[in-house]
């Protein structure tokens, strides 16, 4: 091999003009292209399907590929891409084809492969268990199958209800049961020309025909701004699935979940006593009702307790009331009594505070809320004002020495009057 050498190409003219051209010349080792195997290919009659077959390596660029057999109809090879691609129309069994691929300097290898093209089985899908009511005309279209060789035969293996037949054409089961019937078991089959074939089971039954019935709902009262939630009862009986309404506008704020029978919200408006009619449906349209009412009041406010006072005259003291929980805004609070003197309340804040002046034994006093609407709510409490009394400090022991003056200043009381 010689690696890349320099060349100078030149013309001299007569009058010794000149021209030159360098170019190199390499001379490369000749190698012969490798192949790995092709995996053996079995494929479906009418199904679409697509095979890259592998590159080769080595060789002296550019490659050429070629596939020797008589592909399946339907298929072919792109020799660009190496490719195999296409739906194969017929069976075939397994047969041979050689892959080969050749360079640019005529060095070739190939490998071999088989391809066979078996019939294409029909597959069904699940079918849904049934569930019939005596005497009410009922009609089911069974799943079509995917695959197989056309024709498709559908057929239903089991006696079926009396007045229900199956019409294979069609693949539609129908009729009219006249019987009760247990859960009973049947198996749907397809075949195709060839002969394959498949199935599912599935069960029938068929219940008499029972009105659904519904337990009475107790009539309701609600406050206004006040979130509810009430699950309504549900049926017994009937033919499923069941289907529940509530007939009647309801109250702003306010829905009725038909899935779970939630009736909740939060009533924004008040509301006399309004009828709703609560309604449920089965599956062949028997029905059963029940009349409740519901009503929308005022949200009343309400007090926590208060707790008793005893305040120390000459003290100052603050004193913060307890706000009201519910009732329509805006709250007002009043505190009904004569305050001991030098106390006042700020309703605003609902701050009883100041330096009580005067002595007073336990005086009860009404605090109060009102709402926007004139509901009201009160709890008692009591004030009462005693004297500071008076409080000393500890006393040192003391040791005196005998002829020696002393003095000690005792501690000066606290508080008092």
């Amino acid at each position: 091999m010689i690696s890349g050498t320099s060349y100078t190409y030149e013309v001299i003219g007569a009058n010794g003009h000149y021209s030159r051209e360098w170019f190199t010349i390499e001379v490369v080792q000749d190698t012969s292209p490798t192949l790995t195997g092709a995996a053996d290919q079995s494929w479906v009659q009418n199904i679409a399907t697509s095979v890259t077959l592998p590159a080769a390596s080595g060789g002296n660029s550019p490659l050429t590929y070629s596939l020797d057999g008589t592909l399946p109809t339907g298929m072919t090879f792109d020799t660009s891409t190496r490719v195999l691609s296409g739906t194969p129309s017929a069976t075939q069994s397994a047969a041979t084809y050689t892959y080969k691929v050749r360079d640019c300097d005529g060095d070739e290898v190939s490998d071999t492969f088989t391809v066979a093209v078996t019939n294409a089985t029909p597959t069904l899908g699940s079918v849904s268990d049934q569930s019939w009511i005596q005497n009410i005309a009922t009609s089911v279209t069974l799943p079509a199958a995917a695959s197989g060789d056309t024709p498709l035969t559908y057929s239903v293996v089991g006696t079926l209800p009396t007045g229900v037949s199956f019409a294979a054409s069609s693949r539609i089961l129908s009729g009219t049961p006249s019987a009760l019937l247990s859960a009973t078991t049947y198996t749907y089959k397809v075949r195709d020309a060839n002969g394959d074939e498949d199935s599912e089971q599935f069960t029938i039954s068929v219940e008499s025909d029972s009105a659904p019935s519904l337990t009475a709902s107790a009539d309701l009262t609600w406050l206004r701004d006040v979130a509810v939630s009430l699950t309504l009862p549900a049926a017994s009986g009937g033919n499923s699935p069941l289907t529940y309404s509530l007939v009647g506008a309801l109250p702003n704020g306010v829905m009725f979940d038909t899935s779970t029978l939630v009736l909740s919200g939060t009533p924004s408006a008040l509301q006399s006593a309004t009828t709703y009619t609560y309604k449920v449906s089965d599956a062949n349209g028997d029905e059963d009702t029940d009349e409740f009412t519901i009503e929308i009041t005022n949200a009343t406010p309400t007090l926590g307790s208060v707790s008793d006072e005893s305040w120390v005259r000459n003290i100052a003291t603050s004193v913060t009331l307890p706000a009201a929980t519910g009732g329509d805004a805006p709250l007002t609070y009043s505190v009904v009594g004569t305050l001991p003197t030098g106390v006042s309340f700020a309703a605003s804040t609902r701050i009883l505070s100041g330096t009580p002046s005067a002595l007073q034994s336990a005086t009860t006093y009404t605090y109060k809320v009102r709402d926007a609407n004139g509901d009201e709510d009160s709890e008692e409490f009591t004030i009462a004002v005693t004297n500071a009394t008076p409080t000393l400090g500890t006393v040192s022991d003391q040791s005196w020495v005998r002829n020696i003056a002393t003095s000690v200043t005792l501690p000066e009381a606290s508080g008092g009057d």
